[in-house]
């Protein structure tokens, strides 16, 4: 990504993610600020200082009408994200084993993420649906789980939603809403409706939102079902900030344990471009 800063004389190329000068220099200066990171990380306290929950009265609710530049966002990185970090990279960290990296890996990863490379379709119908479903009854499997498909990856295509949503809920079928692609123009209240009936709804930022693979947001309705089903609390993974139940611990809401900051690139495209561009 480039172009990031909105200012008079960048304004022409604000919405160009590609302008070379303008990435390259971001680029320094991300690069600077992960380096002084790590010249100074001994100094920093390794477990944060921070009571659970102290960003929501720091940061905004929403996304700046406007684009920031990205001096204030990495201003606001250090003032506010750095505070709420275990800092498992520092040499004073003995919990367990690091999560160790290197430079090569870092740089690798940016390779990765700067070519953003991909590494399906079907055919669905309310009426093809009810006979997929009796088909299962019959044979004695219990149907629990539909995925819905808002602008397929290939087509752009549409599944019928509504129809769809009311021969699932005769069955009682969690309905999943697949909108990697399209998703994002739900960001827009007039295509809402295109997602009304689901349980659950999710979109790849990194198609239509700036975000580089791999970025994916997820919305259910009932949190609860996702923490009954998936939460795993031995007691070397319990803490203060979970049990006091002011946090989110995304442990819970999903299959594998370990998880990437994956929020901190779309935050940064959020502040970056704002709500209007």
């Amino acid at each position: 990504m480039g172009s990031l800063n909105f200012n008079e004389e960048v304004e022409n190329l604000s919405m160009n993610p590609l302008d070379p000068e303008e990435f390259r220099r971001q680029g320094y200066m991300v690069i600077d600020f992960l380096a002084d990171y790590y010249k100074n990380i001994e100094k920093y306290p390794v477990l944060s200082q921070v009571k659970p929950g102290y960003l929501r009265n720091l940061l905004p609710e929403s996304a700046p009408n406007n684009p920031e530049p990205i001096e204030t966002i990495l201003q606001d990185v250090q003032n506010y994200i750095i505070p709420g970090i275990t800092h498992w990279q520092s040499p004073n960290f003995f919990a367990y084993f690091q999560s160790n990296a290197s430079n090569a890996g870092f740089l690798g990863e940016m390779l990765c993420t700067g070519f953003n490379l991909v590494g399906f379709n079907w055919i669905s119908s309310p009426e093809s649906l009810r006979s997929t479903i009796l088909e299962d009854v019959e044979s004695g499997l219990i149907p629990l789980y539909l995925c819905a498909t808002v602008g397929t990856t290939s087509s752009a295509a549409v599944d019928p939603l509504g129809p769809l949503c009311e021969v699932a809920k005769e069955y009682g079928i969690w309905v999943h809403v697949d909108a990697a692609y399209a998703g994002s123009a739900c960001i827009c209240p007039e295509f809402r409706h295109f997602i009304d009936g689901a349980n659950s709804f999710s979109l790849n930022a990194h198609k239509w939102l700036f975000t580089g693979l791999d970025c994916c947001c997820l919305w259910v309705k009932d949190p609860s079902a996702l923490v009954k089903a998936l939460s795993t609390n031995p007691e070397f993974l319990r803490n203060k900030a979970t049990d006091s139940k002011q946090v989110v611990d995304y442990k819970d809401w999903q299959v594998a344990l370990s998880r990437r900051f994956r929020a901190m690139k779309l935050w940064l495209v959020l502040r970056s471009y704002g709500q209007e561009v």
